[in-house]
């Protein structure tokens, strides 16, 4: 997930919405329910306000070889097929999280990517911005994730790192960085 905004404020929301998934996860076993409850509560704290927060939320079910998935207003996990590099995204939607009260959430799905990666990241990764002021881009992420497609997920996830603290050029970050890989056999 990733909060609009910086400071206090919204790393109380940030961790408040992080408690709320976690208990929404105990209680529902679809994906689409877990988030719908979770919107619930944020709406209560920040319908109004200008505040929401973003979220992906994905559920590996290992023994089915299964993903599902939802998006509140998040970019899509990117999918890295191990063969030829090929990148495929895992879409659907939603609004941010308290930007519509009652909003019912509905899950995608699909077979486990075997042999492929998911790659899932917040926008401080494309928004960060070089010596130029130009930013790192969408296009720069996929050339990576093209490049690493057949390496471990801590090689992958190394890679980018990488790559943005060349590109940043020791300039300030303006924005959190959050990613996670995940290899499928």
């Amino acid at each position: 997930g990733d909060v609009a905004g910086h400071g206090v404020g919204p790393a109380l929301l940030m961790a408040s919405a992080r408690a709320t998934v976690r208990m929404a996860a105990a209680m529902y076993a679809d994906p689409g329910a877990v988030v719908s409850a979770v919107n619930s509560r944020v709406a209560e704290d920040v319908y109004g306000t200008g505040r929401f927060l973003t979220l992906f939320y994905l559920e590996i079910d290992a023994a089915a070889k299964h993903l599902r998935w939802v998006r509140a207003g998040h970019d899509p996990a990117l999918v890295v097929g191990s063969s030829q590099g090929e990148i495929a995204e895992l879409a659907g939607g939603g609004p941010p999280l308290g930007v519509v009260e009652g909003f019912r959430y509905v899950a995608s799905s699909s077979p486990w990517p075997a042999g492929g990666v998911v790659f899932i990241g917040t926008d401080g990764i494309w928004e960060t911005r070089g010596a130029d002021d130009t930013m790192f881009g969408k296009r720069r992420l996929l050339d990576i994730l093209h490049g690493t497609a057949d390496k471990p997920a801590d090689r992958i996830l190394e890679a980018v790192a990488q790559a943005l603290r060349t590109f940043a050029q020791g300039r300030p970050r303006q924005d959190d960085i959050t990613m996670a890989a995940i290899r499928f056999p």
